[in-house]
């Protein structure tokens, strides 16, 4: 049994070891070797970028607040005509990607947002009072209890101490800020001082899903990747670094030294073990 020496000099006998697998996601620079065709990347990925630009432009502001990513397609493909030379997935794959950024600045401007909102209405001692009695009422019942009886609870509870005004402004505020912050203009000026747009300029990446591109082990530590070109049938070809194959999206980057690079995502796990004290067998 493995001893440990604890903070107050008791010599500690662990019990056994409970462990715990965790998953971890990390991004992957796969060096590129060879290439058939750098020019089409070249253009592609300046196509790709002006996909991008639009998708900054028309959703960056308010227009794609609470939009979903799948729809932002939809709304783009109209702005930029001049892109039908690219094959849509390649089109739509990019925009999507551009608007899960847009998407994920809006979440954290959300928790901004909605800390201004708790310091501007913070809890009030009618709503301390009510979850004071929900508490112990939840107490006496049992926490196995069935859902029904804790909202019978709930019930009793708030009947006993109806929402005030400032709750039902707060709850006002909080589902505009999902829907629409303009309606509010409080909440209006709230939204332009913490949230703000982006622009992007990049056209140097292309960006491939799962299903447009095939990957083949070559050598232990060769990959070859057969990515979507601009032809139909046609793909380009590209000699990677790597000892693991590529499952999901990647992105076929051209860095500041002028050669490509490919990213891309691996998900590894980790076990970890958790030891907790069982008796004490000794003193110091």
């Amino acid at each position: 049994m493995p001893l440990k020496w604890s903070k107050t000099g008791r010599v500690v006998e662990m019990g056994k070891k409970k462990q715990k697998t965790v998953g971890y996601t990390y991004t992957q620079v796969l060096p590129v070797v060879e290439v058939s065709d750098p020019s089409q990347l070249d253009f592609i990925a300046k196509k790709q970028g002006i996909c991008r630009a639009q998708t900054y432009n028309k959703l960056g502001s308010l227009q794609g607040w609470g939009l979903h990513w799948k729809q932002a397609d939809q709304v783009v493909r109209p702005l930029c005509p001049q892109q039908n030379v690219l094959p849509g997935k390649l089109r739509e794959w990019a925009i999507n990607d551009c608007f899960k950024a847009i998407n994920a600045q809006q979440q954290a401007a959300k928790v901004y947002i909605q800390r201004e909102i708790w310091k501007k209405l913070p809890l009030t001692q009618n709503e301390k009072k009510r979850k004071y009695c929900y508490r112990h009422l939840v107490e006496q019942i049992g926490k196995k209890a069935k859902k029904s009886s804790k909202e019978e609870a709930w019930n009793y509870v708030l009947a006993s101490f109806p929402e005030c005004e400032e709750e039902k402004y707060r709850k006002k505020l909080f589902n505009l800020l999902e829907t629409n912050p303009t309606l509010d203009n409080w909440l209006h000026r709230t939204f332009r001082k913490l949230y703000v747009r982006g622009h992007t300029f990049v056209r140097n990446q292309i960006v491939y899903q799962a299903q447009g591109y095939k990957a083949t082990r070559v050598k232990r530590s060769l990959i070859l990747l057969e990515v979507q070109s601009l032809e139909r049938g046609k793909k380009i070809t590209l000699l990677v670094k790597s000892q693991r194959i590529p499952t999901k999206q990647i992105r076929v980057i051209k860095n500041s030294l002028g050669k490509y690079e490919v990213h891309t995502i691996f998900t590894d796990k980790v076990v970890q073990t958790a030891e907790k004290a069982k008796k004490i067998i000794g003193l110091d």
